[in-house]
Order: C-alpha cells, then sequence, then structure tokens
C-alpha cells in the first residue's frame, strides 16, 4: 500500500467538527448545489491524498450560495491565464514547463548530510508504482555529498568546485561536472560523463565516454571502466536559471493582480483569510483570486476543481498547518510575494497528477516543513532556503536557493509537467527564438524553433529523439 494511500485513509478516520467556510466560487448554479451536497467521504473520494480530510478537521458541509461565471473566459481554458506590468501576458502551464525541468534544481551548493534520491514517473499514464528514467538534478554551485547521492537521470553541476563525495553516487544518465571529481567513493554513470577538473576516486565506471580535460589527472584506485575516453575541454553551463533577469517575476505577477481578478464577481474580500481564528476552508471552482494575505490560527483547507490562480502579496503564514487539495480536472499557480511559514503539517496538491499544482515563492531566507508534510507539487523558491526536519517525499519537482536537510530527501518527479504547454492558447505566437527556452525547451536553430539535430540543442537536461527534446529513456 503506497505512503499517500495510507495517509488518504487515516485523514478520513478522523473526526469531523464544525469549521468556517469562506467562500465558494462556481461555474454554475447547478453545479454548485450538486458540490454542496457532497460529503467529506464523496469529497475524499475524488481527491484521494492530496485532500483536505489529510489535516485534522474534516470538511462538513460546502456553502451551496456560489457566484455564477467567476472567472469568465479563463474557467473555459481560453485566454492568457496570469499577466505581469500592463502588457505581458503569460501562460501559466508554458511557465511551469521551462521552469521545472529537473526534479531538484539549486540555485547555489548542496551539503547533503542524508541521501539525496531522485527518480521519475508520468502522471498521464498513471500513479507512481516505481522509480522511472528522467528524475534529474541541476546544481549551480559545487556539491559536498556525505551520503549518497542518486538519480534516474543527469547530474548538472555548473561550479567549479565541482563534487566530493563520501559515499556512492549513481547517475543512470549523463554526468556534467565543470570541476574535481574526488572522495574515497565509488562513481557509476550509465551514460556519458563529462568532468573539468582532477578525478580521485576509489571506483569509477563510465557506460559511453568519460571526457577529461589534458591538462586534470585522474587517479583511480579500484574497478575503473569506460566505453572510450577523450581528453578536451569541458564547459557545463548553470543548470538553473537562477540569474536576476531570469528569475519568475512573482512581484510582477501578484502586483498586477492586486486590481485585476476575479474577487468582485467570485463575492472573495481581499482580506478575506487575513486573521481568521477557526478552521478555514475556500472552495474554489475556478478564477484569479487575491489575498492580501493569508495569515491566522487554526488549519486553513483550499479546494481547487478547476482552472485557479491565487496570488498573495503578504507572506502566508500558518502556524496550525494548511491543505490544498485538487480535483482530478484541476489546475492552480499559487504566486506568493513573501514568506511561507507553516510550523505544522502541510499537505499540497495531488500524488495522481503533481503537475498541475505550481508554488512561486518570492520570499527570501528560509521556510520550513514539518517531519510529516506531503508535498504533490511543483515548489519553484530560487532566493529561500527549504529546511526540513524529517524525510522530505516530494512528487513532483523543486527549485530553490538551497536545500537543507538531515534526513533523506526522495523526490519522484512528474514528467507530465514538460506538457503543460500543449494546452495553452496560441495567441498568435511566431517560431522566432533566441534560446530553447522560446520554444518550451525544444531546439532553438537559426532563430527558429525546430526539430533537435542533437542533444546540444535541448534545454538541460533533456535528450534529443528523433527530433525532439524529452527526459532520458532508454
Amino acid at each position: 500500500m503506497t505512503h499517500w494511500f495510507i495517509l488518504m485513509i487515516l485523514g478520513v478516520m478522523l473526526s469531523c467538527h464544525q469549521e468556517r467556510v469562506v467562500a465558494t466560487i462556481g461555474l454554475d448554479v447547478a453545479k454548485s448545489v450538486e458540490d454542496a451536497e457532497m460529503t467529506g467521504e464523496d469529497a475524499t473520494d475524488n481527491t484521494d491524498a492530496g485532500s483536505a480530510d489529510a489535516l485534522p478537521g474534516d470538511i462538513d458541509e460546502l456553502d451551496a450560495g456560489r457566484v455564477t461565471d467567476a472567472g469568465t473566459d479563463y474557467c473555459e481554458g481560453s485566454g492568457p491565464p496570469i499577466f505581469v506590468g500592463d502588457t505581458t501576458e503569460v501562460c501559466s502551464n508554458q511557465l511551469a514547463v521551462t521552469t521545472f525541468r529537473y526534479a531538484l534544481c539549486l540555485c547555489d551548493g548542496h551539503t547533503a548530510s542524508a541521501s539525496v534520491s531522485v527518480d521519475a514517473f508520468d502522471s498521464t499514464q498513471g500513479l507512481f508504482s516505481g522509480p522511472e528514467l528522467g528524475g534529474s538534478i541541476g546544481v549551480n554551485g559545487r556539491i559536498q555529498s556525505n551520503a549518497g547521492y542518486s538519480a534516474t537521470g543527469s547530474l548538472w553541476v555548473s561550479s567549479s568546485g565541482g563534487i566530493t563525495s563520501n559515499l556512492p553516487m549513481s547517475i543512470l544518465a549523463d554526468l556534467n561536472n565543470q570541476g574535481p571529481m574526488s572522495g574515497q567513493s565509488d562513481l557509476t554513470v550509465g551514460n556519458n560523463a563529462k568532468i573539468g577538473g582532477p578525478v580521485e576516486l576509489r571506483d569509477l565506471v563510465v557506460g559511453s565516454t568519460l571526457t577529461v580535460p589534458q591538462s586534470e589527472n585522474v587517479n583511480v584506485t579500484g574497478n575503473f571502466s569506460y566505453q572510450s575516453f577523450r581528453r578536451e575541454p569541458v564547459q557545463v553551463e548553470p543548470p538553473c536559471d537562477c540569474e536576476p533577469e531570469q528569475l519568475v517575476d512573482i512581484a510582477g505577477y501578484v502586483q498586477y493582480h492586486a486590481d485585476n481578478n476575479d474577487n468582485d464577481m467570485a463575492g472573495i474580500s481581499k482580506d478575506a483569510l487575513d486573521g481568521f481564528t477557526e478552521t478555514t476552508t475556500i472552495s474554489i471552482d475556478c478564477g484569479r483570486i487575491h489575498f492580501s494575505r493569508i495569515f491566522g490560527n487554526g488549519p486553513l483547507h483550499i479546494n481547487v476543481s478547476g482552472r485557479a490562480a491565487i496570488f498573495v502579496s503578504g507572506e502566508v503564514n500558518l502556524p496550525d498547518g494548511f491543505s490544498i487539495a485538487l480535483g482530478p480536472d484541476a489546475e492552480l499557480d499559487l504566486f506568493i510575494e513573501g514568506h511561507l511559514v507553516s510550523s505544522k503539517r502541510v499537505v499540497v496538491g495531488n500524488p495522481a497528477y503533481p503537475s498541475s499544482t505550481r508554488i512561486y515563492l518570492g520570499g527570501k531566507g528560509s521556510f520550513q516543513l514539518s517531519s510529516n508534510s506531503v508535498i504533490s507539487a511543483n515548489v519553484y523558491a530560487p532566493e529561500a532556503e527549504l529546511v526540513t526536519s524529517g524525510i522530505l517525499e516530494v512528487f513532483g519537482s523543486l527549485f530553490l536557493r538551497r536545500l537543507n536537510t538531515s534526513s533523506p530527501v526522495n523526490i519522484h518527479y512528474d514528467k507530465g509537467v514538460l506538457n503543460k504547454g500543449k494546452s495553452c492558447p496560441d495567441n498568435g505566437n511566431t517560431n522566432e527564438c533566441e534560446s530553447c527556452r522560446d520554444c518550451l525547451n525544444q531546439a532553438c536553430i537559426a532563430g527558429q524553433c525546430g526539430n533537435c539535430r542533437n542533444n546540444d540543442d535541448c534545454c538541460s537536461p533533456l535528450f534529443c529523439q528523433q527530433g525532439t527534446c524529452v527526459p532520458f529513456s532508454l
């Protein structure tokens, strides 16, 4: 029985009590009444482990007084989901495609005192049932690993500080490392390995080509094997888009939607979640909703059943924990301009389709997750450090400044996020491009989006297969 299913069963068994229902947003009255008649058990059947029932305080009832037609054409899946400034429109699904290419992307270095394991699955093909190829790690700084490190995709390290590992590392696709590779440990690379500095290892096994600059020594005291060995320069570009001009303009999106939103049609005040004092629920069928701040005492449950975006100008401070539950047809983009703070359990998204939940955090400093949190989402916090006090299991991906953990980290990358852009409106877009990012990670050749010719045409860590850039596979 999987971990998330056990969590769902435990949630259902929790005792119910009355709670505050802030508001609900609906497309039509008939659907509103039907949804309002759902019991907490019915809702659990439709949303599984990511439901609000996973936190103490089940939903006793939903408010039938929904406002009709909130969100206008946004609810029908047409029109640009989000804007920044006065003229720039962005489809949030396309933003997700280019942002979440890696299972784990770190703008700084990574000192790992506990094991890190990354694999993948494709939610469009069903639930996670076991590790698949295609889960990659990108680190713009150096790696100092005092525990095991593994990925079913590639590992990219662009710092000249390279990698130091005291325990075995296993990379099933490519290793691209700008600096040295050292430590009294074993390194296994399933495909190609490029190492820009000296190599000092016990064992080194490379499935295909090993590349090391002419000037760098290679000292392997134990098992040493490869198919071919090249002596040539190594240049590894930063895998994570962390330069100021590359960062997602979270503040811009939030500030624009502070005045351009669906709050009035939905009947939701911008201050509706600022200062609540009891277990609180808000259910959203669709729409773009702005909150000045989210703060309160008591668990908060957000239920999303359609296409929604939430914009928060201040911080999200929920000391009693919160949940975000998505229905099977739901999409949520959550933009928080400030910090995310919660000292108790956080349950976000649904492990059946993590690619449908994207959380963008603009705050600096650190944010902490309790040891029993369940993250089924893609989390973007390029200027923040994630601190965990226990085992961290993620269905989706993490894009962070730094990761600070004392217990194992297990990330199951949902490859389905790379196909999200197909649902975006065309909006008269041309095939003109300056980089692969303008082509949704596909090849940009001579200023035009087109078929890739080799792996270098693709945005990392993707591989070129029959003209298309895709995650690593055999």
